[in-house]
Order: C-alpha cells, then sequence, then structure tokens
C-alpha cells in the first residue's frame, strides 16, 4: 500500500517522502507518476533515498504520521465491530427469515423458482389488464395474420406449406444482429 489516507494530504506525504512533481503536473498525475518507476522523479535535496519497491513504501507508510492514524482508526473500528456483534447476528437472523421457505437455504435468492415464476406471471397479467383493449386487438391481429399465412399455404398444396414455413423461419434470421437484442423479433416467428 502506497497511501490510504487523506486525499487533501496525499501531494504533500509524497513530497515530503522524497519525490517532486514535474513542472505543471496535476496533483492526479503526480500521485500516479508516483507509483510508476519510469515516471516518479526523485528529490536532490534528501539523505535517504525514496523508497523505490512495494515493499518499502508499504513500510513508509505505516512508520508515517497517516498510517499511524490509519492503523487506530482500523483498531477502533474492529473494536466497535466485536462490540456491535449482536447487531450482524440481527442482521444475518433477518436475512435468513425473508428468505422464502420453498427456497434452498444456500441461494442468493429471496423467493423461490415457483415464487418468482408466479411473481413474473401475475405482473403480466396486471400489465395485460392495464391494457385489455389493446392486447385484444394485438392477439386478433396477429391471429389472423397467422391464420391467413395458413390459409394461404394449405391452399397452395402441402409442399408448399413446408417450403413457406421454411422461407418464413429462415429470414428470421436474415440481417439481424448477432445478439441477444433480436431474440425477441425472433422468438415470435418461431411459434409457428
Amino acid at each position: 500500500m502506497a497511501y490510504f489516507g487523506p486525499a487533501n494530504q496525499a501531494r504533500d506525504y509524497f513530497i515530503n517522502l522524497g519525490y517532486e512533481p514535474a513542472h505543471r503536473q496535476t496533483t492526479a498525475d503526480f500521485l500516479v507518476s508516483v507509483t510508476d518507476p519510469n515516471a516518479r522523479i526523485p528529490r536532490s535535496d534528501l539523505a535517504l533515498p525514496a523508497p523505490r519497491t512495494a515493499a518499502e513504501f508499504a513500510s513508509a507508510f505505516t512508520r508515517s504520521d497517516i498510517g499511524q492514524k490509519n492503523a487506530q482508526s482500523v483498531d477502533i473500528f474492529r473494536a466497535e465491530l466485536q462490540a456491535d456483534r449482536k447487531v450482524s447476528e440481527v442482521y444475518v437472523k433477518s436475512a435468513r427469515e425473508e428468505h422464502d421457505k420453498l427456497a434452498r437455504a444456500g441461494s442468493s435468492y429471496v423467493a423461490s423458482l415457483p415464487a418468482q415464476a408466479a411473481a413474473v406471471m401475475l405482473r403480466r397479467i396486471q400489465i395485460l389488464r392495464g391494457a385489455l383493449v389493446i392486447s385484444i386487438i394485438n392477439m386478433v391481429y396477429v391471429f389472423s395474420v397467422i391464420y391467413k399465412l395458413f390459409a394461404f399455404a394449405h391452399t397452395a398444396g402441402l409442399p408448399s406449406g413446408y417450403i413457406f414455413q421454411g422461407i418464413v423461419l429462415g429470414t428470421t434470421f436474415l440481417k439481424e444482429p448477432a445478439s441477444t437484442n433480436s431474440f425477441f423479433s425472433r422468438s415470435g416467428i418461431l411459434f409457428l
């Protein structure tokens, strides 16, 4: 770890560590350049050399005031976490209670597969009820078009019906993108 502390102190930390920013270099670019061995510029006025390896950066950070404050805040957090063990136990218990009784114990899903299917079907029924007239008109139109297509295919003779269905099925993949976006438009014709 090269640095983990307040952002407004990062530039000064690395300057004091032994690196200098390039002329007109932004703080963000300077902080990135310090981690790149080919881009960092060591200060020449220091008696001790600046850290060069990841281990040297880590040890310099743990010895610094910011590193000490960071370690103290981590220790305080861990102590509070140990004291609040009851809070985490209550959370785990509530998460288990939220799971459906039919859901697998190790499943990350709250609802079981049948409950999910029931919820999806209920939502679809609600959508259809909300636009009932439009849904009926669409179904009548689709079924009338399909009926006319099959009636034409059957009057032209049985082999021509198969040819017609083959043409319709074959053209579903014509000039369609090879991605999942085109699945919806293809799936309607596949029920023929």
